[in-house]
């Protein structure tokens, strides 16, 4: 081989090898080096537009607006004022100021009266007399804190405990009132009902009656309690403020309400 020939190859001999030794030097400090952390690009949110306002939160759904009976039902219930002792206080009201005897009164207003356990009037006046009585509880305790039993016993003269007293009876028999000795023992007897009726069994018999009469109509009496408190009797008669029996005159100078065939007369107010 000729000197020359043989120069030029040992010269791209050399430049090989010095390259290859460059790469293999320039990877190694390559794996060496600490590695940086890639960084994520942000994520761009474009404002809301004027063509596009900015969407409200869903507001959540309501229930049905609660009407005045139902409300007031339920200041009563979580009061803790709708309680055994109330309820039975608010059914001896009943019994004294409608009764669950047949009266003359309730025929000639056209309530047909209990004559067997199969055949009973519908007393009206159980429905209406325990939201009178309500609404008079709720205006009470505005200005004052007085309990729903309260509010019965000194609003209805049936289970007002000073006028069925043994003292007032015996002052009532020395001045000669035997008609009001007569009406304090009833309005005692009364108060000694329970709530099962259980001095009613058989009482009808005294009067050639069902033996039963009274017994069934104080459960249907309870019954309609119960169904008022859980809100299953609508008030319908919502402008009556107060009631009287036929026999006492209207005392209270209220205008007449007519709230249908009831034994009691029920009137507004101005």
């Amino acid at each position: 081989m000729k000197p020359v020939t043989h120069a030029i190859l040992n010269f791209f001999g050399v430049l090989t090898i010095f390259c290859v030794g460059v790469l293999v030097a320039a990877y190694c400090r390559a794996e060496n080096a600490p590695q940086r952390p890639v960084e994520a690009e942000p994520i761009y949110v474009s404002p809301p537009t004027e063509n596009e306002p900015e969407k409200a939160p869903e507001a959540e759904e309501e229930g049905p607006e609660l009407s005045d009976n139902d409300r007031r039902l339920n200041v009563l219930r979580d009061s803790g004022e709708w309680n055994d002792s109330a309820k039975l206080v608010l059914a001896q009201c009943l019994y004294g100021e409608a009764g669950i005897l047949p009266h003359y009164s309730r025929i000639e207003k056209g309530v047909v009266p209990c004559n067997d356990k199969t055949q009973c009037f519908d007393n009206r006046d159980w429905k209406l007399i325990p939201w009178v009585l309500l609404k008079r509880w709720e205006t009470i305790n505005v200005h004052t804190s007085k309990s729903f039993e309260e509010v019965v016993r000194a609003y209805s003269v049936p289970v007002n405990r000073k006028l069925a007293s043994r003292e007032r009876e015996a002052s009532q028999k020395a001045l000669g009132n035997f008609n009001e000795v007569a009406r304090i023992k009833r309005r005692r007897f009364i108060q000694a009902i329970d709530w099962e009726g259980s001095i009613l069994h058989g009482r009808g018999s005294r009067l050639g009656m069902n033996p039963e009469f009274f017994f069934d109509s104080w459960i249907r009496l309870t019954q309609t309690v119960e169904d008022w408190g859980n809100g299953r009797i609508e008030n319908e008669c919502p402008e009556a403020r107060h009631w009287n029996n036929p026999g006492g005159g209207n005392r209270s100078g209220f205008p007449r309400i007519d709230c249908g065939k009831t034994l009691n007369r029920f009137y507004g107010i101005r």
